[in-house]
């Protein structure tokens, strides 16, 4: 899948309170003692940053953490209105799986109704042949002990995916070095951990089954690339653990072929089940059935769980409140269907309109723009127009509502209701893993070159970055050009490599690439001249495709805005002109203010410039902002080695 250029650096960002919406320009965050022309970053922001500090739980706060912030209060909100009110077909199974996280007494009573179901056949297992019906009988319950079921990479095949290791890695297993070492104690005390609340009484020993017959699988695993199976070859590469079987029992067996990834691990297994005594089959299943469920019972289980596997393995923390883990845990398992009521709250069809209405906009900029290109030759232009016309935005809007009608749940037994969704999802609706269309519930923003698409999901188009009534000055300056931003990688020399149907086809010529890098190296110079990290200056070099999509957004998202607004004498607001309020907003979109580890991070490794050198980087490129300040050249914001641009006739088109 292609990588996602993502614009908004949300991964990075925590929550703020401070959400004031970008259409309400706020004059105490300005500091118009400084001039714009001598530093529109400081003239627009610098209020803001004097009196927001970095909030003590992050690392950093701008625009875009208020916006994850808003967005993660939307979900909460959504919620809370769910489990009080029900008033849809879909609310009923996500207000009784949110209530099953919320009782102790009942995930612990859920523990032992669970546990007394499953543990029993471990008990009579008594012989080698047992351990491949054990493994379906398992798998069918909606533990995936072995195996795990999802899409695979065409409509009509099913994608298999090894899981016999607790670890993530068979490297862990494999390497010999002291960290690694380390870590394989640390997994051997977890085990040791969760056995004896599964009927262990021997823990030492029974980890020590467990890291054997892991280790084993590990040894033999190669990570080859996924292979392609028929069902009949499926059946005949491993005869013991009948994958076919397990296939027909969760009603999976209308797929034409078969992905399997991991076969390696599963011919390991099917080795090991003519080797291994039932004891040690019988402690690794113990274990597995622990670990598996381990996240959705009660505390004995749960945090021994969230320390090693969350915080040791993936650096992550657990929910802190009881309303967290209910939300987390209702979009882990019915995400498709939280994320639709999402949509129908805070994404109507009205608002979908409004960002289709602006993506269509800044479209037809350089729409406008291409024929004048005049790097490019006539047939390139015609290449690249084909390519515009085709290029869709992707609103992560689902084709149709998901049904629950046929799910059952209970609000008794959250462990009860994973299960019950595991075994309910590969028949109905083509759901197989955890998660869904959860893309939907957090922005995100990004040019999908390999899909010839612009990813906006739903989360993006929400305050304090998007308010459909905002004017045009707002609308273009912040979202649209951020938006721009995104469309102009489709066609620099990234989205050159990539035709209208995204297939790695090159549509440039030589000589147009020349030209374009020659055009555009006045801005490795410019930005280098930044200041970085101590005494080092920005990487220019490194940092230019994200510039270059800077200002090509910038360009495109101004002909948007002059023609939307043609007036440019309408009455000011905040002693400031339209034109002017466009420039403003584009700067108030990258205000920050951060720690100086996670500025040293960035300056070490981010593709992106700092915050602030986004904001004025492209200024001295764009006439309109002189003119709209009156700004006279050898200002500092008109500074560069000298002017580049790239779709030139956007001011044009706008006039």
């Amino acid at each position: 899948m292609a990588a996602i250029r993502l614009t908004l650096l949300l991964a990075a960002t925590l929550a703020s309170s401070q959400t004031d919406a970008l259409e309400k320009l706020d004059p105490r965050d300005f500091a118009t003692e400084v001039a714009a022309c001598t530093d529109l970053y400081q003239f627009a922001n610098g209020g803001w940053l004097k009196n927001t500090p970095v909030p003590a739980d992050a690392s950093r706060i701008n625009r875009f953490s208020e916006l994850k912030s808003a967005v993660r209060g939307q979900r909460i909100a959504l919620l809370q209105a769910i489990m009080r009110e029900p008033t849809d077909p879909l609310d009923t199974p996500i207000a009784l799986l949110a209530r099953s996280t919320l009782d102790e007494n009942l995930l612990r009573a859920a523990r032992d109704t669970t546990l007394a179901a499953l543990l029993p056949a471990l008990q009579g297992f008594e012989h080698r042949d047992q351990v491949p019906e054990l493994l379906r009988a398992y798998q069918e319950r909606g533990i995936p002990v072995l195996v795990r079921f999802s899409a695979g990479s065409k409509k009509d095949v099913l994608r298999i995916t090894a899981q016999p290791l607790g670890l993530p890695d068979p490297a862990f297993y494999t390497r010999q070095d002291a960290p690694t070492r380390e870590w394989l104690g640390r997994y051997r005390a977890y085990i040791e951990s969760l056995l004896p609340l599964v009927g262990s009484t021997d823990p030492a020993s029974d980890s020590a089954w467990v890291i054997d017959l892991e280790s084993r699988v590990a040894a033999a695993a190669t990570a080859p690339a996924p292979e392609t199976l028929s069902l009949r070859d499926l059946e005949r590469r491993f005869p013991l653990l009948d994958l076919r079987k397990l296939i027909r029992a969760k009603g999976l067996d209308g797929y034409r072929s078969i992905e399997l990834a991991g076969a390696d691990q599963l011919l390991a297994v099917e080795r090991l089940v003519k080797e291994l005594h039932p004891v040690q089959w019988r402690a690794w299943l113990r274990f597995r059935l622990a670990h598996l469920l381990a996240p959705y019972l009660d505390a004995p289980f749960r945090e021994p769980y969230e320390r090693f596997v969350r915080r040791g393995l993936h650096g992550s923390e657990p929910p802190a409140t009881a309303e967290d883990r209910a939300l987390e845990i209702v979009e882990l398992w019915l995400g498709d269907a939280f994320a639709q009521r999402y949509i129908d709250t805070y994404f109507d069809a009205a608002r979908q309109e409004a960002a289709r209405t602006l993506f269509g906009e800044l479209r037809e900029s350089l729409a406008l723009a291409i024929p004048a290109q005049t790097r490019w030759s006539e047939e390139t232009r015609e290449t690249a127009l084909a390519k515009l016309k085709a290029l869709e935005l992707d609103l992560r809007i689902p084709g149709q509502r998901p049904d629950l009608a046929s799910l059952t749940l209970d609000a008794g037994t959250l462990v009860g209701n994973v299960l019950a969704i595991n075994r309910w999802q590969p028949r109905h609706g083509g759901g197989f893993l955890p998660g869904g269309q959860t893309d939907a519930l957090r922005p995100q923003l990004g040019y999908l070159r390999e899909q010839n698409r612009l990813l906006a999901s739903p989360g993006l188009w929400q305050a304090p970055l998007f308010d459909p009534a905002a004017e045009p000055a707002v609308r273009y300056g912040g979202i649209g050009a951020l938006l721009a931003h995104e469309l102009a990688h489709g066609f620099d020399l990234g989205g050159a490599s990539f035709n209208a149907k995204g297939a790695p086809v090159a549509w440039w010529e030589e000589a147009e690439r020349a030209a374009w890098i020659s055009a555009t190296q006045p801005l490795v110079a410019q930005y280098s001249a930044y200041p970085g990290l101590g005494e080092r200056p920005l990487d220019g070099a490194r940092l230019l495709p994200e510039n270059v999509a800077d200002l090509a957004g910038l360009e495109l998202a101004w002909a948007a805005f002059r023609r939307a607004q043609a007036d440019l004498s309408v009455p000011a607001q905040h002693a400031l002109t339209p034109a002017q309020r466009f420039f403003v907003t584009w700067a108030s979109l990258w205000r920050e203010n951060a720690s100086e580890d996670a500025r040293r991070a960035e300056l070490l490794h981010a593709a992106q410039a700092p915050a602030r050198y986004r904001a004025i980087g492209p200024l001295p490129h764009l006439p309109g902002f002189a003119e709209a300040f009156g700004c006279k050249p050898g200002q500092p914001m008109l500074q560069a080695p000298s002017r580049v641009q790239l779709w030139a006739a956007t001011e044009d088109a706008a006039q």
